[in-house]
């Protein structure tokens, strides 16, 4: 993730760069947890969770069969199968080695955002020695050129479009406050000052990008903590308020009173359009109320949507899987994170070690502001999202059980026919999803140019699955009549 955010060396956009990127991780992973299932049982879920998510992946199948374009959405019910295989790996990686999962997590976010503001920085002092250079987040991109050759096609550091970015600063923010409370007395002394520093620039370039999103998905997930726990989330909240209020000063130093680039706070005001295309979404859901449009299907250009996603996760899920699959799904996050959280009082109040009290509360931070961003964003549509998902629905999985009295994993004596049966079918689809990626990959430029030229569309793509997210087979599809499946 540190990676394919900081470098670029290909000459696909940087949508489709991460996308690339998260496929390989997703099918090597998937490799491993196969691996993994041939030697432990998943033993720590009880039946009504088994049978909530059958139901569900029933309901995605039965949705994608009878969806126009069945090949893009069996990808989606694929992609999310891998993302529920790395999930349980990273829940068994932590419970293997807790403190040392926590440390990489908190090295690589921290690494992420260093790279990423020297970045923003070095940008930022070329801005001033050249009055010519447009500076962040206006300009997304350095261009590295020998004897003006481009040496960087798509260019260094950089996201398509800023919003993708904002949705790692609300995952990340509040991680980064429990980095500081983990590295401060572990470090050499004063290093402790330009953590600080580094944090409160990150929140810098949450005001700078005017990121309403990530302010109130935020600060929803900083006053959760403070419903919830109180004076005991003193030291995360202390943390978080300070670098937010040091980061609001840059902003205001640097960017707003010279006038260099940032966008002024709250400068956006209306509901950019989503009113709209909620009342379209939930029109569809109307139309298709039990299977939805299938999986991926709210882009498809046959019902002529207005963006590619909704930029609201339920009202998506709904529209493309159906009610039925959308309510279990809630129900079952819901119930696990509010298991999650009883636990955490009930451990608060006895004298649990305030070191992973404090990691906890920031991990209770970091999944609400990101399950209140997906109420208006497509938080959980973009690529190093879904892998922050998975690496903190992970830590959150394998620490509760740890603290449990039931074990998650227990290792296997024998294997049954239905397991190979499930490795299988596992196997099958990580071999559909990289063969589907794999053969997109070449087209991806093409697949752009022939988008604007089939359809009546201006000059602007809606990232979904690729860059270009809009789904179709040919000019046809918009005379074909809306799926059949109720």
């Amino acid at each position: 993730m540190v990676l394919v955010t900081s470098f670029s060396i290909t000459n696909v956009s940087y949508f489709n760069q991460k996308k690339i990127a998260q496929s390989v991780i997703l099918c090597f992973s998937s490799i491993l947890f196969v691996y993994f299932l041939y030697k432990t049982k998943l033993v720590g879920l009880n039946s009504r969770v088994w049978v909530g998510l059958t139901i569900i992946l029933v309901f995605g199948t039965v949705s994608s069969t009878l969806a126009p374009l069945p090949q893009w959405a069996f990808l989606q019910v694929g992609w999310y199968l891998l993302i529920g295989q790395l999930l349980f790996l990273c829940s068994y990686l932590y419970q293997e080695d807790k403190e040392h999962y926590i440390r990489v997590v908190l090295i690589g976010l921290i690494a992420l955002c260093v790279l990423y503001l020297t970045r923003v920085y070095a940008d930022y002092i070329t801005g001033l020695l050249n009055d010519n250079w447009t500076t962040w987040p206006e300009q997304n991109r350095i261009e590295l050129r020998k004897n003006g050759v481009l040496l960087n096609p798509s260019a260094y550091l950089g996201f398509n479009h800023v919003r993708f970015f904002n949705h790692i600063q609300t995952w990340t923010l509040p991680l980064l406050a429990f980095a500081y409370l983990y590295f401060k007395d572990r470090i050499i002394p004063g290093l402790q000052y330009l953590l600080l520093f580094f944090i409160s620039s990150w929140w810098m370039l949450v005001f700078a990008a005017d990121a309403r999103g990530t302010m109130v998905a935020s600060t929803l997930g900083l006053l959760t903590i403070v419903i919830l726990f109180r004076k005991r989330c003193i030291p995360v909240a202390k943390v978080y308020l300070i670098t937010a209020a040091a980061g609001l000063v840059l902003y205001l130093s640097l960017f707003l009173l010279p006038q260099n680039g940032g966008r002024e706070i709250l400068s956006r005001f209306g509901d950019s359009g989503r009113l709209d295309v909620w009342w379209f979404t939930i029109e569809q859901i109307m139309k298709h109320p039990f299977l939805g449009l299938g999986p991926m299907h709210f882009s498809y250009m046959g019902i002529n949507p207005p963006w590619s996603t909704p930029h609201n996760f339920i009202l998506q899920t709904a529209a493309e899987w159906g009610i039925p699959a959308v309510i279990l799904a809630t129900v079952l996050v819901t119930a696990g994170l509010v298991k999650f959280i009883k636990q955490s009082l009930h451990l608060s109040e006895n004298e649990m070690d305030p070191r992973w009290l404090m990691w906890r509360i920031a991990l209770i931070a970091s999944i609400t502001a990101a399950l209140a961003h997906s109420m208006v964003s497509g938080i959980f549509n973009s690529s190093l999202s879904q892998l922050l998902f998975t690496i903190i629905g992970g830590a959150i999985i394998g620490e509760y059980f740890l603290c449990s009295n039931r074990e998650l994993f227990r290792e296997r004596t024998r294997i049954s026919y239905m397991t190979i049966i499930i490795i299988g079918l596992l196997g099958i689809n990580t071999v559909f999803v990289g063969y589907r990626v794999a053969s997109d990959i070449p087209r991806l430029n093409e697949r752009k140019k022939e988008f604007f030229e089939k359809f009546d569309t201006p000059f602007k793509l809606y990232p979904r699955f690729w860059h270009q997210g809009m789904i179709y087979e040919d000019t046809a599809d918009l005379n074909k009549d809306e799926p059949q499946h109720n």
